[in-house]
């Protein structure tokens, strides 16, 4: 048996992947390009994941500012809220016209818009209060501090007229606890409106945290620029043979510029063949020629 040296191999770059004797005993094995530059490709891959890694933390950072940012901004309006006093608005100054106390609005809107005459004492208006609202400005009542610290800014009245007579007034409430209960101090604080010292609002609206809680109050005294008047009344007849009702209307005036005229129609009381009626049955466009209410009273001759 002859002794065989071991076969050699050589390595060569080449693109090619097959393999060939070279005539002395070797193999050439021809090894692709891309395999011999692993090496190379593998720091690049490394490379990428470090550029990766380091974007995703930047957009984690900026993701955390922006919730820092956000969550500062309630922190900056109570360290910004400073303890003021209650407003004068709701603590009649001493020499000063005590104001009309109302504790729930009249049902009558034409009473109210026609005659408000101030009251000579709380106990004409609230027999059953006893003055509550106006000692409840000047006592100091320890499980009703946090309340009383409230104070309304000035009440704003609407644009229009929301019936005859009527108008809606908003206020905001400040000076409150950041973590009380901001319905119910709104429930519970007092003001001022057109001289009359109104006990709570009609509702609450709240806007927690950045827009606080708003007031609204519909008021239905001294409201001149809602007012309108009827003129004469004429008698339509049966509104048919055995209705048993008749039908009478009447043309609205003086309802004042920008105001809705239907509106203002549709809650203007009157009073009809000497029947006091709150609201037309219904109101009537009959564009240049005006607004009309209508009303169908009950008639047995009919």
């Amino acid at each position: 048996m002859s002794d065989s040296s071991p076969p050699s191999y050589s390595f060569h770059g080449s693109n090619s992947s097959h393999s060939k004797d070279n005539g002395s005993g070797g193999r050439t094995y021809h090894i692709p390009n891309y395999a011999t530059s692993y090496a190379n490709d593998r720091s690049k891959l490394i490379s990428i994941r470090f550029d990766e890694d380091k974007g995703t933390s930047r957009v984690i950072l900026a993701v955390l500012s922006i919730f820092l940012l956000f969550a500062a901004a309630p922190l900056s309006v109570i360290l910004l809220r400073c303890p003021q006093a209650v407003r004068s608005s709701t603590v009649p100054s001493a020499g000063s016209s005590q104001p009309t106390i109302l504790s729930e609005w009249s049902q009558n809107p034409q009473s109210n818009a026609k005659a408000w005459t101030q009251a000579t004492s709380t106990e004409e208006l609230l027999p059953d209060v006893q003055a509550e609202p106006i000692q409840r400005t000047h006592e100091f009542h320890p499980e009703s501090h946090k309340i009383q610290s409230g104070y309304w800014d000035e009440p704003l009245p609407g644009a229009h007229c929301l019936g005859f007579g009527t108008r809606e007034y908003t206020a905001r409430l400040w000076n409150l606890p950041f973590f009380s209960d901001w319905v119910a101090a709104c429930k519970e604080t007092e003001i001022e409106i057109r001289g009359a010292l109104i006990p709570r609002p009609s509702y609450c609206e709240s806007r927690w945290p950045m827009g606080g809680v708003i007031g609204h109050w519909i008021a239905n005294f001294e409201e001149d620029q809602c007012l309108a008047y009827w003129g004469n009344f004429s008698d339509k007849g049966c509104v048919r043979k055995g209705s048993k009702i008749r039908r009478f209307q009447s043309r609205l005036w003086g309802v004042k510029s920008r105001e809705d005229w239907m509106t203002i129609c549709r809650t203007a009381p009157a009073v009809v063949h000497g029947i006091q009626i709150p609201n037309p049955s219904f109101c009537d466009d009959r564009g240049i020629w005006g607004i009309y209410g209508i009303w169908d009273i009950d008639d047995q001759n009919c």
